[in-house]
């Protein structure tokens, strides 16, 4: 059996398991950051949050467990990368912290370490990359247990330690599912020579539409949009690519005309829904989290580097 064809029965899998211990598909209205986020008739809660550098963000205390979006702005064109996780037994928010500085450094041998030990250490339930260009909705199950939010540009500002957010996901899991409608399922996977991969990406996606992600690989991945300029292929992200990690002093023009924005990352296993409110025009699927492995051929290079990008249009 090819690769492509058990991932795809993985990602099956995992759907089917979702559905067991999922809950309703229905959203409620927007929870206060302020207070606590509650279930109301089956519905799914829905936490609201902005973000910004000088004020950074609120959490409720507590949500049920279960299923829970997270609708996420920020005013700001600079990055905001909004990222849950929780930790391991046995380990710490410090332990966390010091593999995120690792994953997030200049060096693609920390690069590597830092995913290394997260894949050890925590588990990633997703988050959303903000855009100015209108709110991004993530939504994932959260089993019973302690969970922390954080802004990953936090560990780029200078003089400021990472401001942590403590979220306490209560109760049972309930019962009787009816997962989130989606428009597309995306997964990131294992390619025949066992480099990371976007399956199933459509060709053309609307620029408000929702999609069920499924890291069915063993690697940490993201999925967000990077608009490009017209007429770039496929192809030419990957020569591009290709010229900046030779060092090339001729690579091709940058096909970017913006930043990234989209789902941040997950743990193997994991799934999440994407709910999106961006611009038309040409996009790459692309993920930027670094490899886990050290030594040739990927060297800690983040994945779009090694080929885990993939073109389309929002429309």
């Amino acid at each position: 059996m090819s690769l492509i064809r058990r991932s795809a029965r993985i990602a099956t899998a995992l759907v089917g398991c979702a559905a067991l211990a999922l809950t309703s598909a229905s959203a409620a209205e927007a929870s206060s950051p302020a207070a606590t986020a509650a279930r109301h008739g089956g519905q799914i809660p829905v936490i609201s949050l902005d973000m910004t550098e000088a004020g950074g963000f609120s959490l409720p205390r507590n949500v049920p467990s279960g299923l829970v979006t997270f609708k996420v702005t920020s005013p700001e064109d600079g990055f905001h990368a909004f990222q849950g996780l929780r930790i391991n037994p046995g380990y710490t928010l410090d332990d966390i912290l010091y593999d995120l500085t690792l994953g997030l450094s200049d060096d693609s041998a920390q690069n590597a370490l830092g995913h290394q030990l997260l894949l050890q250490q925590a588990v990633l339930v997703g988050g959303v990359v903000t855009s100015p260009e209108g709110p991004i909705s993530f939504t994932a199950q959260l089993e019973p247990g302690t969970y922390y939010f954080l802004d990953l540009n936090d560990f780029y500002l200078t003089g400021l330690s990472p401001r942590v957010h403590t979220l306490e996901a209560r109760g049972a899991l309930p019962s009787g599912v009816a997962l989130p409608a989606y428009d597309a399922l995306i997964m990131g996977t294992m390619g025949a020579d066992h480099m990371p991969i976007f399956q199933n990406v459509p060709a053309t996606f609307a620029h408000n539409g929702t999609f069920l992600f499924v890291n069915a690989s063993d690697e940490l991945h993201e999925a967000v949009f990077r608009p490009t300029r017209p007429g770039i292929t496929d192809q030419y992200i990957t020569d591009f690519y290709n010229a900046v990690v030779s060092g090339d002093p001729n690579r091709p023009p940058s096909p970017w005309i913006g930043r990234q924005r989209g789902l941040q990352a997950l743990s193997p296993g994991r799934i999440a829904w994407l709910h999106i409110e961006l611009n038309t025009g040409p996009n790459a699927m692309i993920c930027y989290v670094p490899s886990d492995e050290a030594g040739p051929p990927e060297n800690g290079l983040p994945h779009a580097y090694i080929g885990m990008h993939t073109m389309l249009d929002l429309t």
